[in-house]
């Protein structure tokens, strides 16, 4: 038996990581005895199978040594049975125990192996089963086996000549293959074992009948007389005999089947679990790890002499089909889709599912990037000209592909940033289409890399802060309120939060520095004149986890901040994306006096949806809208737009703000339409804590 090393690795991070699982499911499920030792023999977990036959507890038993266990006398002997052993098989032995209560008893065990990379022996998973006394491996039991064929034997015992000629049998033999004695009685031994086995039982049987060895014991196949399969431990031993010409063999046969069928059960079992663990429970594509294994061995290969190509598959509008049909429509979906791409790509490509609505396919041995791109052209093509079945009938969808190929020295990580930018360009244009990732792409991933590392520098040099900017009443002119923005400090430079908000977002970065401008704005309330508010401004990932609600509430205890002086701002796209339980966390901020407002408002597809479902307490305009205003252009669709939205807010009770305010002849559109307060140049940008409150 050869050790499949791809199972073999999945046992080694099993057994390293104790998993639970495992010992419910393979040591305490089985039928049969069954223990796991660590290298130096200790006993990490067993059943109460192999308890009950040690007369241990099996309390007592996990954590003692298999050594403390044995008989003195076999331990050199065994320990050099285990260093001669090939580990690339099972080691079959039958050892003399001692057992809690005082007595001995001897079990055949069956110990596989599990290695590490190196071919090391770490683990090993042991099957143990009692041996009748009768048939121990010792010089006596040899010697006294004519006394086992006797009729009083529970042991199938049968006496045979070198051809396999049935001379003498006992009733447990009869019993055991379902046939009378008398019938089986010079007939041959051979009639029992499947043809397909008989050669590999001569050869097993050949040091015996040759006279090299005294006994030999193997696990062989046999069929009853009424056709059943059962599997026997089978021991066949020389008569010792003096004088004698032909030398009889005595075999014996114990019934193992139903402790054969558990080992089985067990092994497929590990299979199954190894499979579940590389493969998505979904679609039955690898998993995202596994497949940026896969991906990386594709380009660490030897034998790579021509490029390979990454797909990166999303769905389009998928969300539309999960949360607008049903979530069994969206299942449906990913599974056809699946099926569809291993379908249309080459037999030798690979698939695996990134999570969501993302696949990718690994392209090996391509010409170049135009035959990856037709490839993915192909794909596209035949899902988009695909119809789906669901419950509610029949739904066509299309897919957006980024494309990467390889270049000497590529990295999986590489190329997935590449192809990833691919499809983030071909979903801008448009959807269903496929991008091929240029050098000017795999140019700005390179700078996003580095300015992610600049990133994690800048927030341990403490170099990200909160800056402020005014927020004015359009029809006072003072400043009611101010936004906090992130800024990044270094020396005399100061960046923008949109040079690097979206790569610390992409680098998950924006926690950190996100949780920072939150603390110096909530600290910088108490420098503000009383009627003034501080509004922070929040990312989705920041509102999207379940802490955010949480650790707000507490800062704001622990400063002692009226709740009612602190507004978070969220875009419309982030409040539609909250979990049940972040959304329950806002209304709590909201119960408590922090305001809500919407953010970018006007730029979503469900803004009404969002004033009506969520606890809004005002809205910003986007300020594409202020951009466009013209006061001298009655009929101008920005300033309908404009205008209509101010009287919604005024409608439903909401504070209204308007963002990129620029000139007095947009402030004074705006304030004619009905925006109380504007935020822009026109009133300064935004300064440090140093400097409030400003003038």
């Amino acid at each position: 038996m050869t050790v499949d090393f791809e199972l073999n690795s999945r046992l080694v991070a099993l057994l390293d990581n104790a998993e639970p699982a495992f010992a419910a499911a393979f040591i305490q499920r089985s039928p049969a005895g069954m223990y796991v030792m660590d290298h130096s023999g200790r006993i990490d977990n067993a059943n109460e199978v192999v308890a009950e036959l040690l007369a241990i507890p099996l309390t007592e038993l996990v954590g003692l040594n298999i050594w403390e266990l044995l008989d003195l006398d076999v331990e050199d002997q065994l320990a050099a049975l285990i260093n001669d052993h090939d580990w690339t098989q099972p080691l079959i032995t039958t050892l003399p125990f001692q057992r809690g209560d005082g007595g001995r008893v001897t079990l055949q065990v069956r110990s596989h192996p599990v290695l590490d990379e190196h071919g090391n022996v770490i683990h090993t998973i042991s099957w143990a089963s009692r041996v009748d006394a009768d048939s121990d491996d010792s010089e006596a039991a040899a010697n006294d086996l004519f006394r086992q064929a006797t009729e009083s034997s529970l042991v199938a015992t049968a006496i045979i000549d070198q051809q396999g000629t049935l001379e003498s049998i006992n009733r447990a033999f009869s019993e055991l293959v379902r046939q009378p004695v008398d019938e089986l009685l010079g007939t041959n031994l051979q009639q029992f074992v499947p043809a397909e086995d008989r050669e590999e039982n001569d050869r097993l049987l050949h040091p015996v009948r040759s006279g090299e060895k005294d006994a030999v014991n193997f696990v062989a196949r046999i069929y009853r007389s009424d056709g059943v399969e059962l599997w026997v431990r089978k021991r066949v031993s020389l008569i010792p005999i003096a004088n004698r010409q032909a030398p009889k063999l005595v075999v014996q046969l114990s019934d193992i089947t139903e402790q054969h069928r558990a080992e089985i059960l067990a092994q497929e079992a590990l299979v199954d679990l190894a499979y579940r663990s590389t493969h998505d429970d979904l679609t039955g594509l690898l998993t995202r790890s596994e497949f940026i294994n896969t991906l990386d061995r594709h380009l660490s290969g030897d034998e790579l002499t021509r490029p390979a190509g990454l797909l990166f598959i999303d769905v389009d509008r998928f969300k539309a089909v999960n949360d607008g049909v049903s979530h069994l429509a969206g299942d449906r979906v990913l599974t056809a889709i699946a099926q569809q791409t291993v379908v249309a790509l080459r037999p030798h490509d690979v698939v695996g599912r990134f999570g969501g609505d993302e696949f990718a396919a690994v392209l090996p041995d391509l010409s170049g990037p135009d035959e990856a791109f037709e490839i993915a052209e192909q794909l596209r093509n035949t899902i988009a000209g695909s119809d789906i079945a669901v419950e509610s009938g029949m739904i066509n969808t299309t897919v957006s592909i980024g494309v990467a190929i390889s270049r000497p020295g590529s990295t999986g990580q590489e190329m997935l940033a590449e192809a990833d930018a691919a499809l983030h360009l071909a979903k801008q244009q448009g959807k269903d289409r496929c991008v091929l990732a240029d050098e000017q792409m795999r140019h700005d991933i390179i700078n996003r890399v580095e300015l992610a590392q600049q990133i994690r520098s800048g927030l341990r040099s403490e170099q990200f802060q909160a800056w402020f900017q005014p927020i004015v009443d359009l029809s006072t002119g003072l400043i009611v309120s101010y936004e906090a923005l992130a800024r990044w400090v270094d020396g005399d430079v100061v960046r923008p939060a949109r040079d690097f908000i979206d790569v610390a977002e992409e680098n998950g970065l924006i926690q950190e520095l996100g949780q920072r401008v939150i603390d110096e704005a909530v600290a910088s309330v108490r420098l503000l004149e009383p009627q003034q508010t501080m509004s922070i401004n929040a990312s989705p990932t920041q509102v999207g986890t379940p802490q955010f609600s949480e650790r707000l509430s507490w800062l704001l205890s622990s400063q002692s901040v009226d709740p009612s002086r602190v507004t978070i701002e969220i875009t419309e796209q982030a409040l539609l994306e909250l979990s049940p339980v972040c959304r329950r966390g806002l209304e709590s901020l909201r119960k408590s006096g922090v305001g809500i407002f919407v953010d970018d408002f006007g730029m979503g597809y469900s803004s009404l949806a969002t004033l009506r479902d969520f606890p809004v307490t005002g809205i910003k305009l986007d300020r594409s809208f202020t951009a466009l205003l013209d006061v001298d252009s009655a009929d101008d669709t920005s300033a309908r737009l404009a205008k209509g939205l101010a009287d919604l807010a005024v409608n439903l009770d909401l504070i209204r703000i308007a963002e990129g305010v620029e000139s007095p002849l947009q402030a004074h559109a705006l304030a004619q339409m009905g925006w109380q307060a504007g935020q822009g140049w026109l009133y300064g940008e935004a300064r440090p804590a140093s400097e409030l409150p400003l003038a």
